[in-house]
Parts: C-alpha cells; sequence; structure tokens
C-alpha cells in the first residue's frame, strides 16, 4: 500500500510542476497572438490540465507495471 501511495504522490508532485510550467510557457507564447487575455488563460489552463492528468496517470502506471513485475 506504501508503494501505490508513493506513486501517487509522485504524480501529484511531477503533475503539479509539469502543468505549471505548461501554463506558463503556453501563456507566454499565446499572450502574443490574442488582443485579450482571456483566450489565452483558457487554452493555457487546459493545457495544464492535460499535463496534469497525463503525469498522474503515468506516474501509477508505471506504479502499477512496477509492483506487478
Amino acid at each position: 500500500m506504501k508503494f501505490d501511495t508513493f506513486f501517487l504522490a509522485l504524480g501529484v508532485v511531477c503533475g503539479v510542476i509539469a502543468g505549471l510550467m505548461t501554463f506558463l510557457i503556453s501563456y507566454g507564447e499565446l499572450v502574443k497572438h490574442f488582443a485579450t487575455k482571456e483566450i489565452p488563460v483558457k487554452v493555457s489552463l487546459k493545457s495544464a490540465l492535460v499535463s496534469f492528468v497525463f503525469f498522474l496517470i503515468m506516474s501509477l502506471a508505471i506504479g502499477f507495471f512496477i509492483k506487478h513485475l
């Protein structure tokens, strides 16, 4: 059980960092192309959410495969 919580915590931490970096990079690029800031914020938040979920799922999948080897 501790093994699962380790990979869950790792996924959350890495996911938050990846989501934050994704938001900052995509917002920095998109704000150059739009007159208002509303659209870049929405698109960047969606990108950050996708990045967070990806890292969380990958961390859990790696933990599952390592545990069952």
